[in-house]
């Protein structure tokens, strides 16, 4: 559904994303190459380090408002609309942090 690069911070926003941990991991081998080649993701630091988060599009890309219903938005700067922000519901991780090795939340 979209890809929202900052840093070494990768945001992928999916629908219909597996439900048991196995399937997501599946999910994530599957699709890692092309999600690779067509995003040029991750962007790692100069360590290796990054991490990629995987968010449920749930009712779609809303606005903020500004008001405390709003207050559990992920908004992603880099789209150039107003209805640039999702509910956080983060569904999967993917980090490879300092000591190299590759984690799966």
């Amino acid at each position: 559904m979209g890809v929202h690069q900052q840093g070494i911070w990768t945001n992928i926003v999916v629908k219909n994303f597996p439900l048991r941990f196995r399937n997501k991991i599946k999910w994530w081998e599957e699709n890692k190459s092309s999600l690779q080649k067509k995003y040029e993701i991750p962007v790692p630091d100069a360590y290796g380090n990054y991490v990629i988060s995987l968010w449920d599009i749930g009712s779609g890309y809303r606005k903020d408002t500004g008001t405390d219903q709003d207050s559990d938005l992920l908004c992603f700067n880099d789209m150039k609309t107003k209805a640039n922000c999702i509910e956080k519901n983060k569904v999967f991780e993917v980090l490879r942090g300092w000591n190299g090795g590759l984690q799966y939340r």
